[in-house]
Order: structure tokens, then C-alpha cells, then sequence
């Protein structure tokens, strides 16, 4: 393997496979208006409530996902586009078709704003879920070079992995206010996560006490704890546990979970309040899941974005076929 990440590889692939081309960009300064109306064309889709899934449109492969006011839910894609998706009813809308490049991990505050990661575009972007309006625009590193995986939303600030460079974005929060551009912040990581070849920062979430990170390391199989003032990372103990396929994670009180891309389950561990170990106590596993990236959750359920792609011999699935959610129970 080169030193070109496997997902770099794969969203290569898919962007090329499915026409979305990272050269189709937005004109100057569309940054501060709402979607198109073309891209906020409504579909209706069906809800398979027997192995409860919802469809998405047809070459739409999804990356992140994350849960928004009420009932809503929000799906990136490869393609750079999101997907809303009302999960009382399946139905949905695609509120963007993108900026260019992939979007990939996403968190919804509780100013019903969107942060959204765009990968080897090397930026994120925060918009409204009320008007679809891009908000605010950070760039961390050029284009091709470095890789916004995931983010994470703290009480003073949102961070993003780099799944290139060993570093951490920080963006200063301050109640309903977004800081400018130029206060985005690089924390280089030190310590037992060292960056190899493959997919390294991958998902990333809290501590239960919210005083520290915590990433995992698709290619090492590893979770580590980061300290946000320092920037030293310690190996997390799983008590002999590894994350095969490991990438998004999702912390709920004292319970992570972990999604195990080509296993097809989520790893559930009971972690102590400071994130030093934890332990396994679940593996959930459905049918309905096929490569799921990442995940969200409500009160009983998981909610996982399925991709369908064999990351070992990068197959995908073939061109007009379509994706979905998976929405199973925590338990």
C-alpha cells in the first residue's frame, strides 16, 4: 500500500465512477446563500420498517450521519452532497449537492447548526438546518494534502480529525457566535498514536467527562485518548480488544460505540469517566448492514450509513444503485 490513504483511494474511485468530479466546484461567493431549489428537490422514499432501513437516491454513497432536531437526520456523501431524512417517515431531501468534494463526518448542535468535514478538500463548513445557508467556511490545510475525516462538538469548541497529517483542528465556540476563519487552531498529536501507512485518525468523540478525545486508528485496529491542552496521546486499554475496519465512533453517557466497517457490527464498550479503558460489554450486529461508515443514535435506536464497498479489493456497488440507513436497536 502507498502512502495514499484506502479511503482516499475509494472516494477516487467513487467520484469517478459516479460523475462527481472534484473539479465541478460552486461559483465564487455561493457560500452564503441557501441550496438551489434543484438541489432541494423532495423524494419521498420508502421506510422497509422489517429490516427498518431507509433508501437513499440512487448513487448516493454515503460517509457520515448525524442526528438533528426531532426526528431529523442528516447523511453526507462521497459525492459531497447531504441528504435530510425525516426518520418517523423515511422521507427525505437532499438540501445540498455539494462544494466540490466529498463531505464526510458531521455533528448538529443545539443551535441547529451543521458542522460538516470535507476530506481531502481539506475544510469544513457550518450551515443552517433551518435555511440550508452556509454559515461559515474553515480552511486547515490544502486540498489533496491533508484529510478532514470526523468532528466532535464540545462546550467551547468543535475539533476535527486529520486522517493524513497527526495533528487535531480546534475551533474556538462561543454560545450562538462562529469564530472567523483565522481562528482555527492545529494541535499536533504526541505520544503512542503514531501515523503509518493506511487509514490512520479516523472517528472521534469525547471522553464520558468530556475532559479529553477520543480517536480511533483504523489502520492500527487502536483507540486513543488525546489530551486537548497537550496534544500527548495514550493508547486506550480494551482489555486486549482491537478494532478491526474501526471508523466512526459514537459516545452516549459511559457507552462508546464503534463501528467495524467490513465486519458489519458495532463494538459497544462500557468506558471509565476519564476514557483511560473500557470494556467490552455488546457486539451488534443486523442484516441489514453492508459496510456501514459511520452512525447516529436516538433514545433505542443506532442509525448507521451503509456504503456497500468491499474495502479490501475496493469494489462498490455498481453505477444507479442505492445505499441506505440501517436503524436498529441499541441493544
Amino acid at each position: 500500500m502507498s502512502h495514499i490513504s484506502r479511503r482516499s483511494l475509494i472516494i477516487g474511485s467513487l467520484l469517478a465512477a459516479t460523475g462527481m468530479v472534484t473539479g465541478c466546484g460552486k461559483q465564487a461567493g455561493r457560500d452564503a446563500t441557501p441550496a438551489s431549489p434543484a438541489a432541494t428537490q423532495r423524494s419521498d422514499l420508502p421506510v422497509d420498517t422489517a429490516t427498518q432501513r431507509f433508501e437513499l437516491p440512487a448513487d448516493f454513497v454515503p460517509e457520515g450521519i448525524a442526528s438533528g432536531p426531532g426526528n431529523t437526520l442528516y447523511v453526507s456523501s462521497f459525492g459531497g452532497g447531504i441528504y435530510r431524512i425525516d426518520s418517523s417517515t423515511g422521507n427525505g431531501e437532499l438540501i445540498t449537492d455539494g462544494w466540490g468534494t466529498e463531505s464526510t463526518g458531521m455533528k448538529v448542535d443545539e443551535s441547529g447548526r451543521l458542522f460538516v468535514c470535507h476530506g481531502l478538500g481539506g475544510d469544513a463548513r457550518v450551515l443552517d438546518t433551518r435555511t440550508n445557508a452556509v454559515l461559515a467556511h474553515y480552511v486547515f490545510g490544502q486540498p489533496q494534502t491533508i484529510l478532514v475525516n470526523d468532528t466532535v462538538l464540545l462546550r467551547d469548541s468543535a475539533w476535527f480529525t486529520d486522517s493524513r497529517l497527526p495533528v487535531l483542528y480546534r475551533l474556538p465556540l462561543s454560545g450562538d457566535s462562529l469564530p472567523p476563519p483565522e481562528a482555527v487552531m492545529t494541535l499536533p498529536i504526541t505520544g503512542d498514536l503514531v501515523y503509518t501507512e493506511g487509514q490512520n485518525a479516523n472517528g472521534l468523540c469525547s471522553t464520558p467527562d468530556g475532559g479529553a478525545l477520543l480517536v480511533v486508528q483504523t489502520s492500527t485496529e487502536k483507540l486513543f485518548r488525546v489530551d486537548p491542552a497537550t496534544g500527548l496521546s495514550v493508547q486506550v486499554d480494551l482489555g486486549g480488544i482491537s478494532l478491526p475496519w474501526a471508523d466512526g465512533l459514537y459516545l452516549e453517557g459511559s457507552t462508546l460505540y464503534v463501528v467495524l466497517s467490513q465486519k458489519n457490527q458495532v463494538a459497544v464498550f462500557r468506558m471509565t469517566q476519564d476514557g483511560r479503558s473500557g470494556r467490552l460489554v455488546n457486539t451488534i450486529s443486523d442484516a441489514s448492514l453492508d459496510a456501514p461508515t459511520t452512525l447516529a443514535a436516538d433514545r433505542d435506536r443506532l442509525y448507521l450509513a451503509n456504503t456497500q464497498m468491499n474495502l479490501t479489493t475496493f469494489q462498490q456497488s455498481a453505477p444507479g444503485s442505492r445505499c441506505w440507513v440501517s436503524a436498529i436497536r441499541k441493544a
